[in-house]
């Protein structure tokens, strides 16, 4: 074996720095792909249990629009309690007058 130049070597090191330097932009690149295919299933996993949420929403909706009443059919309801409310307070009020006055 004949003894190597000392610039020989260092192009062998050169070369072997550029072949490492290479594998570990493969491995990065490699590694990233492979972290944005993980975060693209988890994302798509996520907006499937987004969706059956929101049809679980929708149900409960109506669900709610039988089991609840409506403004409209609400409004006799209370008028007729304002008006008992109204009356038992006048009583209240007409009998502290009474009081004040005999």
């Amino acid at each position: 074996m004949t003894p190597r130049k000392k610039t020989e070597i260092n192009s062998d090191a050169a070369i072997a720095a550029t072949v490492v330097k290479d594998d570990a932009a493969i491995a990065a690149a490699a590694i990233k792909n492979e972290a944005v295919a993980v975060a693209a299933a988890l994302l798509g996993n996520d907006i499937a249990h987004i969706k059956e949420d929101i049809s679980e929403i929708k149900a409960s909706f109506k669900d709610i629009k039988t089991f609840y009443l409506t403004k409209d059919e609400f409004s006799p309801v209370r008028n007729i309690v304002y008006g008992m409310v109204g009356l038992i307070l006048i009583a209240v009020v007409g009998a502290i007058v009474a009081l004040v006055v005999a």
